[in-house]
């Protein structure tokens, strides 16, 4: 079994006519130790509230932990850093018990997830503009059992 490394949103609003569009997909295996990033899991802005555009990433999750009944994932939740470390860190917490809260919720058992909130203790890169803070704004997972 492999999965998509890169999930992105394809942006499309300002296309008005039909045209194909050819893009490479980048699969990888799925290992224990692997971290891949959700790049379309969506909170309500300093809240830990999901948005629906969410659910399409977090349930093509969910199929592969169907079709993987064994595997097991720690969810990340990373943060920006703007504001309180403190607040920061239960903010990312939090924004992790809601995506195991919904995983739960479409027949994941809760101890195949585990979690953990990082505030904006892991950058992915400087926090320096608002491009930057946005990407590591994020939620990954991790493989702990395959």
């Amino acid at each position: 079994m492999v999965i998509s490394q890169l999930m992105k949103n394809l942006e499309l609003t300002t296309v008005s006519t039909y045209s194909e569009l050819e893009k490479d997909l980048y699969l990888v295996p799925i290992r224990v130790g692997e971290t891949i990033a959700l790049n379309n899991v969506f909170f309500e802005q300093a809240k830990a509230i999901l948005k629906a555009e969410s659910y399409p990433e977090l349930d093509r999750l969910i199929n592969i932990m169907k079709q993987n009944a064994t595997m097991e994932i720690e969810l990340g939740g990373h943060t920006d850093n703007n504001g309180r470390e403190v607040s920061l860190i239960v903010l990312s917490q939090d924004r992790v018990g809601v995506v195991k809260k919904y995983m739960m919720s479409q027949g994941i058992a809760g101890k195949r997830i585990t979690g953990k909130g990082y505030g904006p203790s892991r950058p992915l890169v400087k926090n320096d503009t608002e491009e930057h803070r946005r990407m590591n704004r994020r939620v990954e997972f991790k493989i702990i059992k395959k």
